[in-house]
């Protein structure tokens, strides 16, 4: 039996090869009765690798040898047997064309937001089946935190080179979620897509500017009137109140609450109470804040360290006495202010349990008006500095404002009364302590 030929490749697809071998007459087998096998084995990296041998029909002049990967170096050769013994042919490598590649492993995708922009980085298919020519990213907005933000539009297109896998897509809007479809290319073309969802980052809302401004309407010893106005949302809407959690909406400036009933019914047509009450909880959750600062000489905010938010609520009672020099006077549901209205700081009112105290006369302040929003764990705050109140000009007025404060009466409502105690207390004794010292 003579060893046969090398195997002629006849046809090359990407997962498939066709061979040829010339006739195995009696001469070549010297005998009527003989096997032909084909054998193949490839090596295609990440441990993956495959041999196996396939039986031919010896009167069949070619055979195909399929399911192999595409861009893949094959070994092939052909075995002659008979009842004399077994002849091979020299080893024919091939390479298999290329293909579409595979999907970009989602595991890759990393998405890093901004509040404008997402920082976006891939790795290249597991299965490139081939040379990678280049990417497409198509990406849209799918739902927004801001109701002005419109959404479902026509979706765009960034193409980058094979080399590329990271990119950054600007002029975003805040607080809105993008979907974006990643799908890589060879010469054969693209492959199956990849989505991947991200969200952008709330922006602090916008407040009116109030630079060169006075917001102050009215003064006396121990209140001011400041106008206040609404704020501009940037991703993520001044429109929910806080207690939303509970099922219950605020009516305008500290009045009592009543249950929101259209937003339960609305809920209540999809989910159980128990998940509607989830749900409500992550809807959005804003307001205004007014903030007084106490005016010190030796430090003020402004000279240590610029205009800063007042993240961290501090009530009446636990300013001064080595505490923050701060305290929140009101918080108000966005719906209190759906244009600009007089505030008064000092009117003796409790807005969302925040004591809006009488201002001192003695003592000079810093208003700050806030503007806060929230949704889900992200909080962003905006606030500026709307009037200054000055000491008193007099001591008569000074004396008639303490002996006001003497006066004093606490309410009867049971979150403000031991508050009020406190600081009527505090005030009445200071008061008394100066005009002893003053006869």
């Amino acid at each position: 039996m003579r060893t046969p030929k090398t195997l002629k490749i006849a046809e090359i697809q990407s997962r498939r090869i066709a061979v040829d071998w010339e006739s195995l007459g009696y001469n070549i087998t010297r005998c009527h009765t003989f096997n032909v096998t084909i054998c193949y084995h490839y090596y295609r990296g990440h441990g993956v690798n495959k041999a196996d041998c396939l039986d031919m029909d010896p009167k069949a002049p070619q055979h195909v040898v399929d399911h192999l990967p595409p861009y893949t170096n094959v070994s092939l050769k052909m075995i002659l047997t008979n009842p004399e013994g077994r002849k091979e042919s020299e080893e024919t490598i091939i390479q298999t064309d290329e293909d579409v590649p595979g999907h970009v492993p989602f595991s890759s995708l990393k998405g890093t937001p901004f509040e404008d922009k997402i920082f976006l980085n891939w790795k290249e298919p597991m299965e490139p089946n081939g040379i990678i020519t280049q990417y497409e990213v198509k990406y849209n907005s799918i739902r927004s935190f801001d109701p002005a933000v419109p959404v479902a539009g026509p979706p765009q297109t960034v193409t980058k080179l094979w080399n590329s896998t990271h990119h950054v897509f600007s002029q975003l809007h805040p607080g809105t979620t993008y979907q974006f479809l990643l799908r890589a290319s060879t010469l054969k073309g693209f492959g199956p897509a990849t989505a991947i969802n991200v969200t952008t980052n709330i922006s602090a809302p916008t407040l009116p500017d109030y630079e060169g401004i006075d917001a102050s309407l009215n003064e006396t010893a121990t209140t001011i009137t400041v106008l206040l106005r609404p704020a501009q949302a940037k991703g993520a809407p001044i429109s929910q109140p806080a207690d939303m959690g509970t099922g219950f909406i605020e009516k305008p400036f500290g009045s009592h609450v009543m249950p929101n009933r259209k937003l339960w019914q609305m809920l209540y047509r999809y989910t159980t109470r128990a998940e509607a009450g989830k749900l409500i909880i992550k809807l959005t959750c804003s307001a205004y804040q007014v903030v007084v600062e106490e005016l010190n000489p030796h430090r003020t905010k402004r000279e240590t360290g610029g205009m800063e938010c007042y993240q961290v609520p501090v009530a009446y009672n636990n300013a001064g006495s080595g505490g923050p020099l701060y305290y929140f006077a009101a918080e108000l549901p966005p719906s209190n202010l759906p244009e600009a209205a007089p505030f008064t700081v000092g009117d003796n009112k409790t807005y969302r349990e925040f004591w809006n105290a009488p201002l001192f006369p003695r003592k000079g302040y810093n208003i700050y008006f806030q503007a806060v929003s929230s949704v889900e764990k992200e909080t962003k705050i905006q606030c500026v500095r709307i009037a200054t109140k000055v000491l008193a000009a007099g001591k008569q007025e000074q004396r008639e404002a303490s002996s006001r404060w003497c006066h004093f009466r606490p309410s009867q409502r049971r979150a403000d009364r031991e508050i009020r105690i406190k600081a009527a207390e505090r005030h009445c004794s200071l008061a008394a302590w100066r005009r002893n010292k003053h006869r």
